[in-house]
């Protein structure tokens, strides 16, 4: 990384903002709590690199996620004789479902289970997807053999609150209108799925099996890149978030588009190693704070916030989030990282 910012000080016009007009060649970094993310531009294309500022190690991402959509278009290409379609209009972006039940939140749950989809992306990516070369309708009622979308503001469940709504929202057919409609056809992303969720399966270090993960997940979130092509990532996103609602019940208190959280030991899911399967990731007492939540007395997940800021018997419930402990932080001014606490230290 720390090359990646010398390139960009010497070659590049470095922003910390995105740019009010369009700019031809420029960096844009974007420093958070918790990582640097830069992200090297030029006529349109993007080559983005993410850094762990919590890490000691110093671990960056092991893929650009333009490197990762490369791979998926060769897949693509390959299953149908044509590249990625790409879309100059902004018809905006799916998200990934995140919801919890409002009577649990700032509570702690005793007896819980975690059930987390192996490679929830990675199974929706073996699923029918919409032929994108061009639309076949607009604004009626999806047919058998085709795959519409509608733009949404938000997607509620009574009792329930939800984190982010969708933007694009896949439409089936048999479920009403949608805005636009394209034919439906057998997914070319199927091995591109299967490759690397065996890669990350067998993988026997953490490289490996980084590298698998980040594989899937850069190459889904590019599609909408620079609108790259929206639909094909809500096509993926969404048959992600309905997997994980048709095993919502009224057991379920809190979900995201890979895992469940139930106050019951689920027997009814198919649980196993194969992709799309479930697995049980955590058993005890459950506690959340808005989005935020903790296993027993574990690390939390907290968003935005690194784990390593945590101390041991931190209370999601009690505590406040304690203050920065990050490993590295950016030198603004010279565009360096620096060891934060051998700075503090010395």
């Amino acid at each position: 990384m720390q090359q990646i910012l010398e390139y960009a000080r010497k070659y590049t016009y470095v922003i910390f903002g995105e740019p009010v007009a369009p700019l031809k060649f420029y960096t844009y970094v974007e420093d958070s709590p918790s990582y640097l993310k830069v992200t090297n531009r030029y006529d349109g294309a993007a080559c983005t690199y993410i850094f762990r500022k919590d890490d000691v190690e110093g671990r960056e991402q092991l893929i650009s996620g333009l490197d990762a959509y490369m791979e998926l278009n060769r897949y693509f290409k390959a299953a149908t004789g044509y590249k990625i379609p790409r879309w100059e209009m902004d018809f905006g972006s799916a998200k990934a479902i995140l919801t919890k039940r409002r009577d649990v939140d700032r509570k702690r749950i005793p007896n819980c289970y975690a059930y987390d989809v192996n490679s929830a992306y990675g199974k929706a990516m073996t699923l029918d997807m919409p032929d994108t070369r061009e639309i076949i309708a607009e604004h009626r009622e999806v047919h058998d053999g085709e795959i519409g979308f509608i733009n949404i503001e938000r997607k509620t469940f009574d009792g329930f609150d939800q984190a982010e709504g969708q933007a694009l929202q896949m439409v089936l057919a048999g479920e009403g209108m949608a805005s636009y409609i394209f034919p439906a056809m057998p997914s070319p992303f199927a091995g591109f799925a299967i490759k690397w969720y065996e890669r990350k399966f067998t993988a026997t270090n953490r490289y490996d099996k980084t590298l698998a993960k980040e594989m899937v997940n850069y190459a889904v979130g590019y599609l909408q890149h620079n609108n790259i092509n929206p639909f094909l990532r809500a096509a993926v996103v969404e048959h992600a978030n309905r997997l994980i609602l048709s095993v919502f019940d009224e057991n379920t208190i809190f979900c995201n588009t890979d895992s469940i959280v139930s106050t019951k030991r689920r027997d009814d899911l198919d649980i196993g190693n194969e992709m799309g399967q479930f697995k049980i990731e955590h058993e005890g007492s459950f506690a959340s704070k808005d989005f935020n939540y903790q296993w027993n007395m574990d690390i939390p997940v907290y968003r935005g916030v690194p784990k390593s800021w945590f101390p041991a018997g931190w209370d999601i419930l009690k505590d406040s989030v304690p203050p920065s402990n990050n490993e590295w932080e950016l030198d603004k001014i010279n565009l360096k990282l620096y060891n934060y606490r051998e700075a503090n230290n010395g």
